[in-house]
C-alpha cells in the first residue's frame, strides 16, 4: 500500500499524465482525478507536502518529502499507519531506497540502471 501512496505522489508532480485536473500557483496547487480524488499540494522551499483523499474509501493520507543534494527523504500516513523512505541517488542510474513500510517491517532495496533487487 505504502508503494502506491509513493507513486501518486510522483505522479502528482506531471498532473497531466496523472489524468487529474490541478488548480493553484506552481507552489500550492489542488489536484482531482478522474476517480474523484483529492490531493492538496505545498511546496516550501526544499520540502513538499501532499495531503489527499481516497473518494472511494473516504481514507486520508499525507505525504512529507524533503530533497537534500541527491538524499530524498519520505514521511507518510494514511488513516493512522505510518512509514517512512529514505532514497540516495548515487548517478548513473544507481540509487538505493531504505525505510519502514506501514506495518513496521524494516526494508532496502539496491536499484541500478536494469532494475532493483
Amino acid at each position: 500500500m505504502r508503494r502506491h501512496f509513493v507513486a501518486v505522489a510522483l505522479t502528482l508532480f506531471f498532473c497531466g499524465n496523472a489524468g487529474a485536473a490541478c488548480v493553484g500557483r506552481w507552489d500550492a496547487y489542488t489536484c482531482y482525478d478522474y476517480w474523484g480524488n483529492t490531493y492538496n499540494v505545498q511546496r516550501l522551499g526544499n520540502a513538499t507536502i501532499i495531503q489527499g483523499n481516497n473518494a472511494h474509501t473516504g481514507g486520508q493520507w499525507s505525504q512529507q518529502i524533503h530533497t537534500f543534494g541527491n538524499v530524498t527523504q519520505i514521511q507518510g500516513e494514511t488513516n493512522g499507519d505510518r512509514w517512512n523512505e529514505t532514497i540516495i541517488d548515487y548517478g548513473n542510474g544507481f540509487r538505493s531506497r531504505q525505510g519502514t513500510d506501514s506495518q513496521g517491517r524494516r526494508f532496502s532495496i539496491l536499484c541500478g540502471p536494469y532494475g532493483c533487487n
